[in-house]
């Protein structure tokens, strides 16, 4: 009998779910500066409301109030339910390379010139016969910040260490000498050398962009780094390699040649260095340069004129000061909500750019109504942290992502066979913003075709009763389902129920709803009568009396529910739907 429920009656309770909605990209209809973050002013904040190349900006050093668009001009409907939400930016940055502000120099003493975020970075190169350290290096009076040191044993010692100061630092120091000191004994073939140049335009929160080691103590004149070095646009790739043996032919102290080194860089140190004690012994240290302006991998080779003992090489890549985001926020009316997205690691493009933000799925952080998104006060706020040169900003839009929603909640859609024939009815417990019922027919179950349409109750939270009779269903199974529109057009089907019009039998149940006891009417005997739950679970049965017009019901036992009675009759079939209650009605 559960088959024959089912093929009967479709039991929904279901929230209908359509289609994914995109609202926007939208450009927001004010642009302000806001306080409350940072120090220095966007100026002319109306101009990110289009892309017109009509820049915002900042170009004093340190971290900027808030750029904040708003009134964006959103007027989403009630029936979409906000999933994500996705900022672009279109900024820019214009900013000056690494550029060299006081040239490389060998020795303990270098002038010092006046510049805009400086860093100072020092090579130091070593032999002894045993290891040796630098634990301190200052500059006058001022301490300088070891980056790495790498070094090659075999029978003695050689190492390279580098050391930087930045430009905090830098404005305070007030001499212009190197003073270090060492751990570990001194050997008598000790001898060292220490060289030094001042660059400007340089990153100050993270001035070097890669940084790599490596050494030999084959003796061949060729020496290749083990891995490329990573360079950006507009940094300045410095390498430093030390020999632990002269040129040959051994030269007088100073610039030896030592080296040549390939890449097109630019050799800026090449200095043969020897202790009095020891002067047929000695080492060579050469530093070059090469500037780069996009982003690639460079990877030289060094040639030693001469045979080395050990080769150690230290590269760095130096960053160029660049413009990041501070913070990225979006806004409700009473200010800053949600997570920040900005993306802090990363520089701003040189170039108008769109830099996205959030996603389809992302809420920020935070739970979004309709209203919200509609208000004039929602929208986004961009900071900056501008190290040098100036960052700019042509356009904010935002776009939202939703789902739409047919906020139906439909309880149950039936098809009943009866004589004049086929009565379909539905029941929804909820409905909101819903505009007509459409009820469609087949012979098929493929192709369906309008046989009904009604008006829904629009926006209801009771339950709301539906019937039609299709009085020329046709011979033989027939299907039914329903189409649930909404007010904005978006539409969902229910299942597909189906119904055999063949054979009916005539029924009539009364009293329905009822208590305690239901009556059959029948149009004449019956074979058998089966009730079972909404599920098909069967509940009862009654035998076959060829001659009884009316049964009775004993729903005593039964909890309160909705039940269906199959009256079957010479063959024929008849159901119809009983819901028992305690209630009085």
């Amino acid at each position: 009998m559960k088959p024959l429920i089912t093929a009967l009656l479709a039991l929904l309770i279901v929230q209908f779910q359509l289609k994914s909605q995109t609202y926007g990209p939208r450009s927001p209809a004010a642009g302000s500066n806001i306080t409350g973050v940072g120090t220095n002013s966007w100026g002319i904040p109306g101009s990110i409301l289009t892309s017109n190349d009509g820049r915002s900006a900042v170009t004093a050093v340190g971290v900027t109030n808030y750029l904040q668009g708003s009134n964006f001009g959103f007027n989403i409907p009630a029936s979409e339910a906000i999933t994500g939400i996705k900022l672009d930016i279109e900024k820019r940055e214009v900013v000056p390379n690494v550029t060299l502000l006081n040239p490389w120099l060998t020795g303990s003493t270098r002038p010092l010139s006046t510049g805009t975020n400086r860093c100072m970075i020092v090579f130091i190169g070593f032999e002894n016969a045993t290891a040796r350290d630098v634990t301190t290096l200052k500059y006058g009076n001022i301490p300088l910040i070891q980056l790495t040191e790498f070094s090659a044993v075999s029978n003695g010692f050689s190492k390279v260490e580098v050391w930087y100061m930045l430009e905090s630092s830098l404005a305070t120091t007030t001499s212009t000498n190197f003073v270090y000191s060492l751990s570990g004994g001194v050997a008598s073939q000790y001898v060292d050398v220490l060289s030094s140049a001042v660059y400007q335009n340089v990153d100050q929160l993270n001035p070097f962009n890669h940084m790599l080691t490596g050494s030999s103590l084959a003796a061949t004149p060729n020496f290749v780094l083990p891995t490329a070095l990573n360079t950006l646009d507009g940094s300045i790739s410095i390498t430093g390699i030390f020999s632990g043996n002269p040129p040959n032919p051994a030269q007088a102290v100073g610039n030896a040649n030592g080296y040549a080194i390939s890449n097109a860089f630019t050799e800026v140190v090449d200095y043969h260095a020897a202790n009095s004690a020891s002067i047929a012994n000695g080492c060579s240290m050469q530093v070059a340069t090469k500037t780069s302006n996009t982003i690639n991998t460079i990877q030289p080779t060094f040639t030693f004129a001469g045979l080395p003992i050990r080769q150690v090489v230290i590269a760095v890549s130096m960053r160029r000061a660049r413009q990041t985001d501070n913070a990225v926020r979006l806004r409700k009316a009473l200010g800053a909500v949600g997570v920040d997205r900005a993306q802090t690691g990363t520089e701003w493009p040189t170039a108008d750019t769109y830099v996205s933000y959030g996603g389809a799925t992302d809420l920020w952080g935070t739970t979004w109504t309709n209203t919200e998104i509609n208000q004039a006060s929602f929208g986004a706020m961009l900071s900056a942290r501008v190290q040098n040169g100036t960052a700019q900003v042509d356009h904010m839009r935002i776009t939202v992502f939703t789902t739409t929603i047919l906020p139906i909640e439909l309880l149950s859609f039936s098809a009943t066979a009866e004589q004049n024939g086929v009565r379909c009815n539905w029941m929804t417990a909820t409905e909101k913003n819903t505009d007509y019922f459409s009820l469609e027919s087949s012979r098929d179950g493929i192709d369906f075709h309008e046989v009904y349409r009604t008006q829904a109750a629009g926006n209801s939270n009771t339950v709301q009763q539906y019937d039609y009779l299709d009085k020329d269903p046709g011979a033989g199974i027939r299907y039914y389902r329903l189409k649930n529109v909404d007010l904005d057009g978006a539409f969902d089907y229910s299942g597909v129920i189906s119904v055999n019009c063949s054979h009916t039998a005539a029924m009539h149940i009364y009293p329905n709803p009822a208590q305690q006891w239901a009556t059959v009417l029948t149009d004449g005997g019956f074979d058998e009568i089966i009730i079972t739950d909404a599920q098909g679970h069967v509940v009862d049965r009654v035998a076959g009396n060829s001659l009884a017009n009316e049964q009775q019901l004993n729903l005593y036992d039964m909890p309160d529910g909705v039940y269906f009675v199959c009256v079957k009759s010479n063959g024929r079939v008849k159901v119809e739907r009983l819901t028992k209650t305690s209630s009085q009605q």
